[in-house]
């Protein structure tokens, strides 16, 4: 009959954590900050216009975001299967963060003997809406996938240790040249873990003599930085570029006003609601489980890794939210392999009073009252669009817009700002089909673009979509036009006459500059 118990269990976890990671996909717009970015990449090179080895953003090489391409490549693909839109973009963040899962029973049920743990850390691991929301396992961004391979790095690692199995040790390194072709130099962030656990640990000593292990770990930083030597051969100056932002811009200098204490990590996860107690958790079970590992080997090595991959970003100047991302599923193993020794303690109490009920059925109890209630807010987080509001707080929404097929084209999106999001929904709707384009209304400075994109100049006759005040007071200031359809917050107009007091030159068109001489 446990067994049945703990198969339910398993079966219903799976789908609340399908439910967490897919509910409502699709619906909430791209963040203006970078998943929008990362969306236009994939939209350009779905569309071939851009070379594999360097993703784009109109029609230029993408020199601000200097990452190699996998996630761009994962969500190109995604973008072949299923069109173009907002779960392609994301699909392949929410698959890694469930592969992540997989992973943490797999090891669980083969490093430990219980695929319970690993069910548990799955638990700790999404009970988290700072995962959940923005840059996280629902976002177009690179940080899921990193969670995914660094954990990978470790548990891979750790396998090796006890088995002496050198395809572990190969599928560890891979991870490494996996995370460094999706996010650059982060791939090495745990590596120091690993050093310092084979110095220490006494049966991870034994693989000091091991050639293999620094041959394989040699070939996959060499593959990672190979990727920098074939991009520069096809985008000259990518290399400075590189140590201009992820080394002096944002390791050694703090980039875009992110600056904060040596303690925003620990702050960032503490705010959580649900996550929260098992960060107060952590240091705890890490000391008790590192004192008397008992089974648990490897364990040490887990929460090693999310102590020095904290460290290393604690130590950058620049420092956001989502750089924590890849930890959680360290402090979440750790948290969950303390647990499962509590509710053993637990369950051998109630056993002596309760002999007919199997120690499965007392920790099912236990764990539904524990994480049952944050599910529940977590789902109702994921049913409000709005709860997974980042910029779109103080930058208008163009999605609405652009996808009312009463607002006709042809026309031209226009902003104030270069605006990632507005470009990606147009340019969306344009693969589809109608003919929409966007254009900035100033010039575009570097490093946004890396082309030149001269100032827009508007011609009678013309239809232009706004959704913005900033485009609104641009427009009434040095045009005349008439309102043609209207969505929400988006207009769209046609071009009548010009206020030639007010336009500035630089947005006259060339038929406006014949007709004033």
């Amino acid at each position: 009959m446990h067994n049945y118990i703990r198969y339910f269990f398993y079966l219903a976890s799976a789908a609340c954590f399908a439910l967490l990671v897919f509910n409502n996909l699709g619906i909430p717009e791209l963040e203006f900050f970078d998943e929008a970015r990362r969306g236009v990449n994939a939209l350009e090179m779905y569309a071939g216009k851009s070379h594999p080895l360097v993703p784009s953003y109109a029609g230029y090489p993408d020199e601000w975001g200097t990452k190699p391409p996998i996630l761009v490549w994962l969500q190109t693909l995604c973008l072949n299967i299923m069109g173009p839109g907002e779960v392609p973009i994301r699909l392949p963040s929410a698959l890694a963060t469930l592969l992540a899962i997989g992973l943490m029973v797999w090891f669980t049920t083969k490093q430990w003997g219980s695929a319970t743990i690993g069910v548990i850390a799955g638990w700790i691991l999404l009970l988290n809406w700072r995962l959940i929301g923005n840059h996280g396992a629902r976002s177009g961004d690179f940080d899921a996938l990193m969670l995914l391979f660094t954990l990978s790095q470790l548990l891979f690692f750790a396998r090796f240790v006890e088995t002496k199995r050198t395809l572990y040790l190969i599928l560890s390194a891979l991870a490494v040249l996996l995370a460094g072709w999706t996010k650059g130099i982060v791939c090495g962030f745990v590596l120091p873990a690993i050093a310092i656990y084979v110095l220490a640990d006494p049966k991870a000593r034994a693989q000091l003599l091991n050639w293999r292990m620094y041959v394989a770990y040699a070939l996959a930083l060499a593959g990672v930085v190979s990727y920098y030597f074939l991009r520069e051969q096809v985008n000259p100056g990518y290399i400075q570029l590189v140590f201009d932002n992820e080394l002096g811009g944002r390791f050694a200098e703090v980039n875009e006003q992110h600056d904060h204490p040596w303690y925003h990590y620990l702050w960032v996860m503490g705010e959580d609601k649900v996550f929260t107690p098992f960060i107060y958790l952590f240091p705890g079970a890490l000391i008790f489980m590192a004192i008397t590992p008992g089974r648990f080997t490897g364990v040490r090595l887990i929460g090693l890794g999310a102590v020095v991959f904290w460290a290393v970003i604690t130590s950058s100047a620049t420092k956001l939210f989502w750089y924590i991302v890849p930890a959680y599923p360290l402090i979440s193993l750790v948290n969950a392999a303390f647990l499962y020794r509590c509710f053993g303690w637990m369950t051998a109490g109630l056993r002596s009073q309760l002999p007919r009920i199997h120690p499965e059925i007392i920790a099912t109890l236990l764990i539904i009252p524990l994480f049952l209630p944050g599910f529940v807010m977590l789902i109702r987080k994921t049913n409000d669009p709005r709860a997974h509001m980042g910029m779109r707080k103080v930058i208008s929404s163009y999605r609405a817009g652009i996808e009312d097929q009463s607002m006709q084209a042809p026309y031209t999106v226009i902003s104030k700002h270069y605006h990632p999001v507005a470009r990606f929904y147009a340019e969306k709707e344009r693969l589809k089909g109608r003919d929409i384009s966007f254009q900035p209304i100033d010039r575009v400075a570097l490093p946004l673009i890396s082309g030149e994109m001269d100032y827009i100049q508007l011609e009678i006759g013309q239809r232009v979509m706004m959704c913005e005040k900033r485009s609104w007071d641009w427009m009434a200031k040095g045009h005349r036009y008439k309102e043609l359809a209207k969505k929400e917050h988006c207009k769209l107009v046609e071009i009548t006459d010009y206020r030639l007091d007010n336009l500035k030159e630089r947005h006259w068109p060339e038929a406006l500059r014949e007709r004033k001489e």
